[in-house]
């Protein structure tokens, strides 16, 4: 439990790290450990650093916050994230094994999403392009192609969403 100052310290740091994260990447990281370094027993606080991390290239603390949130939470919602930071940090096998290590069914559509594209690049970085591609094919992408899906799958792939629909 945190004082109420602190917290509302905290949630004024995980505001301003929501509404940073895709214009402001350094800045949310700098939110995200402000408030880890507050509340740094509170899972949620860790995740959201972790993310912020994540999204700022620091892979190596991204992975770090994003543990330790599991750990205190035990929720599987950052294994697709914690599969990035592998992929991220040169080791496509181990992203397969954190991808291959969890029930699709627990997580979010997003969270699988986000699961799916970490492991179509750790396929992608093994040179095994197809089953890339058949990773790619589920029923998330295909249903909403969504605009931010067809930008990451360009950004992370250099390729065009529609040769996956």
């Amino acid at each position: 439990m945190l004082f109420r100052s602190n917290a509302e310290r905290v949630a004024k740091h995980l505001v301003a790290l929501t509404m940073f994260l895709e214009s402001d990447p350094e800045r949310a990281y700098w939110h995200g450990q402000s408030a880890a370094f507050r509340a740094g027993r509170i899972a949620i606080v860790r995740e959201r650093a972790g993310i912020a991390a994540l999204n700022f290239k620091k892979f190596q603390e991204a992975q770090k916050e994003l543990r330790a949130a599991q750990r205190i939470s035990g929720s599987p919602s950052v294994i697709p994230y914690l599969a990035q930071c592998e992929l991220a940090l040169g080791n496509p096998r181990k992203t397969l094994e954190i991808a291959g290590s969890v029930d699709p069914k627990v997580l979010s559509s997003a969270e699988r999403v986000e699961l799916r594209l970490a492991a179509a690049g750790a396929r992608s970085a093994l040179g095994q392009h197809d089953a890339a591609v058949v990773t790619l094919t589920c029923s998330e992408l295909a249903q909403s192609r969504s605009e931010e899906h067809t930008s990451e799958l360009q950004s992370r792939f250099g390729i065009s969403y529609a040769v996956f629909c």
